[in-house]
């Protein structure tokens, strides 16, 4: 393996630290990166690190960088998946299609015609008890149809 010259390592050098100085740049603009790599230096002073090994900056920054991402990675693994609509909210769906103008009273006796054909159990002491797609009954208070009546309405002008 030849042996690299001077004028190499120094490209090299250079190279490496136009990278670096725009990560520098980067990390010390984002103000919770900003924060932590202070914290990490404070931290430093704290527990009395010899002043031989402490990090720099530089190093402080990075560190800073790094567990943003970690965090910000378990964060996103925690987030859930969206929910699913239930069969209430399909039967209402279904209903504003074919009546786009239906007022929430009108979607109460819809949904109460619906008893009468199995689609809805029961509308009893303002909650509303259907059958789920996985075939356990459901509860919903009527309190919540109108949210229910405007998502549906949404989704429809949607597309």
């Amino acid at each position: 393996m030849p042996i690299a010259t001077l004028a190499e390592i120094n490209c090299r050098n250079s190279e490496f630290w136009k990278k670096e100085n725009i990560l520098f740049a980067q990390r010390l603009s984002n103000e919770t990166v900003r924060s932590v790599a202070f914290k990490i230096l404070q931290d430093q002073v704290t527990r009395a690190v010899p002043l031989k090994w402490w990090k720099d900056l530089n190093a402080a920054l990075e560190d800073a960088g790094n567990l943003q991402k970690q965090f910000a990675t378990e964060a996103a693994r925690k987030g859930g998946r969206a929910r699913k609509t239930d069969a209430l909210q399909t039967l209402i769906e279904q209903i504003v299609a074919r009546k786009p103008n239906i007022t929430q009273a009108q979607l109460l006796a819809e949904l109460e015609r619906c008893c009468e054909a199995r689609d809805v159990s029961e509308i009893d002491n303002g909650t509303i008890y259907f059958e789920s797609t996985k075939g356990s009954l459901k509860t919903a208070k009527l309190s919540g149809l109108k949210d229910r009546l405007s998502r549906a309405k949404k989704k429809l002008r949607s597309r």
